[in-house]
């Protein structure tokens, strides 16, 4: 694949209803997770900002390679982890 979201202006969420989820202060994508129960559960979501296009390359009439938009996304958020861990 050429690209993908990390070319697209987006946001990283994580959530966790039995954790306590802390942005790290050296860092724009750490985050500190202290569990507050025996089982754990987090979820990453993307919230992105702005349209993204699924593209193909394609021969041109001249012999060079171009891209061609199959598909275009409109911003929304997309869950892209999940995690449950036992804690200790």
């Amino acid at each position: 694949m050429d690209g993908g979201i990390e070319k697209v202006k987006h946001k990283v969420i994580i959530t966790s209803k039995n954790a306590k989820v802390m942005k790290a202060d050296n860092s724009s994508d750490d985050y500190w997770i202290t569990p507050q129960t025996e089982i754990c559960e987090m979820i990453v979501d993307i919230k992105t900002y702005e349209d993204y296009q699924e593209v193909i390359k394609v021969k041109g009439k001249d012999g060079k390679e171009a891209k061609e938009v199959v598909k275009t996304f409109p911003p929304k958020t997309y869950m892209v982890g999940y995690e449950r861990f036992a804690s200790r």
